[in-house]
């Protein structure tokens, strides 16, 4: 029995909007490469930065998997840089300016997490999983993306 890959065939139909998320991704990439390295929350970004970049250049040739990479790599990348962006006291304020065009860079990853959780864990987990599993899988990395966004922003 065949294992069903119709989810992950909506990776390969992106076009124009998996060339943004890639183009801006790479935006977002570079401008995190740009923050100071210290005096702020943010310290973790260039290492999900690289991975951004890397993704997006994948996503740029036409691999498929690094729409997950992508898309993973965004929800870090914002979730570590808002609260630099967002909250006060930034350590300098071209750090809070080139925080926001991270910011603004990642949003479109951000927008395409919701279309791509289905294929994501198809791609990571397999698609010989039970729907149940998967919509599982789907449902705890959605929530996993959710809370370590809004987590930096309340404590």
């Amino acid at each position: 029995m065949e294992p069903d890959t119709s989810d992950i065939s909506e990776f390969q139909d992106l076009g124009r909007l998996g060339w943004g998320v890639a183009g801006l991704g790479l935006c977002a990439a570079m401008a995190a490469f740009a923050l100071p390295f210290s005096g702020h929350d943010a310290q973790m970004a260039p290492e999900i930065a690289s991975v951004l970049a890397i993704a997006a250049i994948g996503l740029l040739a036409g691999h498929r998997w690094a729409v997950a990479i992508v898309v993973i790599a965004d929800v870090l990348l914002f979730g570590a840089v808002c609260p630099l962006a967002v909250l006060a006291n930034p350590p300098r304020a071209h750090a809070q300016l080139i925080a926001t065009l991270a910011l603004v860079g990642a949003l479109p990853g951000l927008v395409l997490m919701r279309r791509s959780l289905r294929p994501m864990v198809d791609l990571l987990v397999g698609g010989g999983r039970s729907a149940r599993f998967r919509a599982a899988t789907a449902g705890f990395f959605g929530l996993s993306g959710v809370v370590w966004i809004a987590l930096p922003l309340f404590v």
